[in-house]
């Protein structure tokens, strides 16, 4: 899997700069923004989601506890919860509560 310094390498450019096209900041130069865009389309680069999250402090989930997944009361109300936290840009992570 290529990295951001493989781009940047491949792109002739530094990783500060690879991160700013990947992040859409303004000032950076038409030349460089589409040599970083070729490396990525051509390393096939994908921006880790983990670790972009941890540097912002953020996961990016919901955690979700459910008194049953399987019962079809409850299936109707994950999809709803799914489908909305899709629309926002995070993912959600469905628990089973254990009863003690």
């Amino acid at each position: 899997m290529a990295t951001i310094r493989d781009v940047a390498r491949e792109a002739g450019v530094s990783p500060a700069t690879v991160s700013r096209v990947i992040n859409k900041y303004p000032l950076v130069s038409q030349e460089a923004k589409d040599s970083v865009e070729a490396a990525i389309k051509k390393l096939k680069y994908e921006p880790n989601m983990l670790g972009r999250n941890l540097r912002q402090s953020k996961s990016g989930m919901i955690l979700a506890l459910m008194p049953s997944i399987s019962n079809p009361f409850y299936s109707e109300i994950v999809r709803g919860i799914e489908d909305v936290v899709r629309q926002k840009g995070y993912s959600v992570l469905f628990v089973e509560r254990i009863s003690i």
